[in-house]
Order: structure tokens, then C-alpha cells, then sequence
């Protein structure tokens, strides 16, 4: 939202719009970074998909709804992720010194 609202608002409006939401992204980014990024069990989701798990011996166990949890590389989406933050942060910072200059 803050990345395009110059695009889709007037130029009276983007920067009220732009501003607050670039921060949010920014916070959120920093706070997935030092709080659920080094954990551990952040890299494993579970498996949906229907092909994967019928090659698993699924029938030897007791349950009748087994969760399989499988063991992902998730490194391309947090790289997005964080050019995606530090372009809001980049954009958020251009236009305070935008308003503080002008």
C-alpha cells in the first residue's frame, strides 16, 4: 500500500497514506526478525498436497487425521520480504525529509 499509493492517490494524500503504512511495514519486518526468524521450528509447514502424502506410509500409524510437517526453504520470501520493507523504509524516509525540507 505505501509503494503505491503515490500511483493510485492525489499527491495531497499519498504521503498521509504512505507514510503510516510503510512504517507498519517496517515494524512488522523487524519484529519477524529478531523474534520468529531464528526459531527453529519456523521452517517447517504442513503438507497439504495430496501427491506428497501418499507416498508416505501413513497407514502404519493409529490416527485416523495424521499433520505432517515437512521442512521448508523459505529464504527467497524472506529476502522479498526485506526488500520489500527496506524499499517501504526507503520510500518513508524520502518523503519525511520531503516534508521537513519543503
Amino acid at each position: 500500500m505505501c509503494l503505491l499509493s503515490p500511483f493510485t492517490l492525489p499527491t495531497d494524500y499519498s504521503c498521509w497514506l504512505g507514510l503510516p503504512t510503510g512504517m507498519v511495514s517496517i515494524v512488522c519486518a523487524t519484529l519477524y526478525k529478531v523474534s520468529w526468524e531464528p526459531d527453529p521450528c519456523c521452517k517447517y509447514q504442513v503438507e497439504y498436497n495430496a501427491c506428497e502424502l501418499s507416498r508416505l506410509p501413513l497407514s502404519t500409524l493409529r490416527t485416523s487425521a495424521p499433520v505432517v510437517l515437512v521442512r521448508r526453504d523459505d529464504t527467497s520470501r524472506k529476502r522479498l520480504h526485506n526488500v520489500i520493507a527496506m524499499t517501504a523504509l526507503a520510500y518513508c524516509l524520502r518523503k519525511l525529509f520531503e516534508l521537513y525540507t519543503d
